[in-house]
């Protein structure tokens, strides 16, 4: 509970800012630019920050990956799309115990 509530209080505080910005395990104010779901069930996504900034490593240095088996996929997806279609601002929290951006959290903006 303790390293849920340190996370979101760093989300928070990354997500201050007025600009797109990937940095650490965050992106922060951004838009959703792509999806695109695999037949393995892997969802990419990119966004409209810079996933260079990033702790981890992004595939093909630009889109972040939520995982065919992960918890809370079909939120997440459904987060995303919604964002897309909307052109509405989100954040998105990564694991930070990959080495690969995988997406643990995605946080609508209003």
């Amino acid at each position: 509970m303790k390293k849920i509530l340190a996370s979101l209080l760093t989300f928070s505080a990354l997500s201050t800012g007025a600009y797109a910005e990937c940095s650490a395990g965050a992106c922060s104010d951004v838009t959703v630019d792509f999806i695109l779901v695999l037949t393995s069930g892997t969802i990419s996504v990119g966004t409209s920050g810079t996933e260079t900034g990033l702790t981890c490593t992004a595939s093909g240095g630009k889109y972040l990956a939520i995982p065919a088996d992960a918890a809370g996929k079909a939120a997440m997806y459904s987060a995303l799309l919604t964002a897309q279609t909307t052109n509405k601002k989100l954040s998105v929290r990564l694991n930070d115990t990959t080495d690969a951006c995988q997406i643990a959290y995605v946080m609508s903006k209003s």
